[in-house]
C-alpha cells in the first residue's frame, strides 16, 4: 500500500502544477511518474497523451499514444474528450488512434461485471454487523481504495468495496450510467444482507470523487436503508438528482470531507449546499492543503465520521 501512497503523493504534485497553468512542470512530473511506477502506465501514459499536447509536441503525443495502443492499451472514447486533446482532436491521426481504443474498449466491456472486496470485522466484534459499502472514484477501481474503507474493519464495521462493471480504462471503472450503478449498488446490498447479519440501522454509505455522488444519491433511494454517508472529494455530474431526492429523506445523516486544494471542491460545496437546505444533518472536515485525494489521518476521519452518521 505504500506504493499506491507514493504514486498518489506524485499524481497531487502534477495536478498541482497542472492547476497552475504550468504544463510543462505538469509534464515533467508525469514522465518521473512513469519511470518511478511503471505499474501505473495505463494512467501516466494518458497523462503524458494529454500534457503532450497541451504543450504543443502534438507528433510526440500521437506517437506515445499509438506506441500505447501498439503495446495494447485501451481507453473508453469518452476519456478523449479531455480539452488537453484539443490540440490534436482535429487530426486524422489522432481520430484513427481513438477509434482503435474505442472498438477495444467496447469488445472488452462485454466481459465486465459487477465486483466487491470484503473486509470483515476484527475478531470479538459481536453481531449484527454495521456496514459500510464503499464506491471507488471514476477511473478507478475498489482494491486501490481498500486501504482507506478498511480501516474501519478496525472499528468494528464490515467494509465492503464496491467496483463498477462499467470499464473506463484497462484497470480504472466508472459510474456514468447512474440509473446502471444504482442497480448494482442495491443487488450488491441485497446479496451482503443475505450473506452477513447487518444491523439494519447502521448502514454507511462511503464514496470518493464521483463515487461519492453515487453514494449520495443512493443513501437517498427510498429502496436503501442508509442512515447516512461518508464522502471524500465530492463531485456529481448532476447536482439536481440529488438535490430532487433531498427532500424526501431528511433523516440521512451525511459527513463531508474537503481539500480546499480540490480542483473539484466547488462541485462538493454545491452538494453540501443542497443537502443542508434541504434539512439533512452535515459535518464536514476541512484541509487546507488537500487535493483531490484522501485525508492523511483517516482512520481518525472514519472513526469521528461513523460515530456520528451511526448514533
Amino acid at each position: 500500500m505504500s506504493g499506491d501512497k507514493d504514486f498518489n503523493q506524485a499524481a497531487q504534485e502534477m495536478m498541482k502544477a497542472y492547476s497552475a497553468g504550468e504544463y510543462a512542470k505538469a509534464l515533467e512530473f508525469s514522465e518521473r511518474a512513469a519511470e518511478n511506477f511503471p505499474e501505473k502506465a495505463e494512467r501516466t501514459l494518458l497523462w503524458r497523451v494529454c500534457l503532450l499536447s497541451r504543450v504543443e509536441r502534438t507528433d510526440e503525443s500521437l506517437r506515445l499514444l499509438a506506441a500505447a495502443l501498439e503495446d495494447g492499451y485501451w481507453w473508453q472514447a469518452a476519456i478523449f474528450s479531455d480539452p488537453d486533446l484539443d490540440g490534436v482532436r482535429e487530426l486524422p491521426e489522432f481520430q484513427q488512434l481513438v477509434e482503435v481504443s474505442r472498438q477495444r474498449a467496447e469488445a472488452n466491456a462485454a466481459n465486465q461485471v459487477p465486483q466487491r472486496f470484503v473486509v470483515e470485522p476484527v475478531q470479538g466484534t459481536s453481531e449484527p454487523y454495521p456496514l459500510l459499502l464503499a464506491m471507488h472514484g471514476r477511473g478507478h477501481n475498489s482494491a486501490e481504495e481498500l486501504d482507506f474503507w478498511g480501516a474501519s474493519s478496525r472499528l468494528g464495521w464490515l467494509v465492503v468495496s464496491l467496483q463498477s462493471s462499467q470499464a473506463l480504462t484497462m484497470t480504472g471503472f466508472c459510474w456514468d450510467d447512474l440509473e446502471k450503478a444504482e442497480r448494482e449498488v442495491l443487488d450488491h446490498l441485497e446479496a451482503i444482507r443475505d450473506e452477513y447479519p447487518i444491523d439494519k440501522n447502521r448502514i454507511v454509505l462511503g464514496g470518493f470523487s464521483q463515487g461519492a455522488g453515487l453514494a449520495i444519491l443512493s443513501s437517498l433511494n427510498e429502496k436503501v436503508p442508509a442512515c447516512g454517508f461518508v464522502v471524500v472529494g465530492a463531485w456529481a455530474p448532476d447536482v439536481g438528482a440529488i438535490a430532487a431526492r433531498a427532500p424526501h429523506k431528511k433523516a440521512v445523516k451525511g459527513y463531508f470531507v474537503i481539500g480546499e486544494n480540490d480542483h473539484t471542491r466547488e462541485v462538493a460545496e454545491q452538494i453540501h449546499s443542497v443537502l443542508r437546505e434541504a434539512g439533512l444533518e452535515l459535518e464536514e472536515e476541512r484541509y487546507p492543503e488537500l487535493g483531490h485525494e484522501f485525508s492523511p489521518d483517516y482512520e481518525i476521519t472514519l472513526d469521528k465520521a461513523l460515530k456520528f452518521l451511526s448514533s
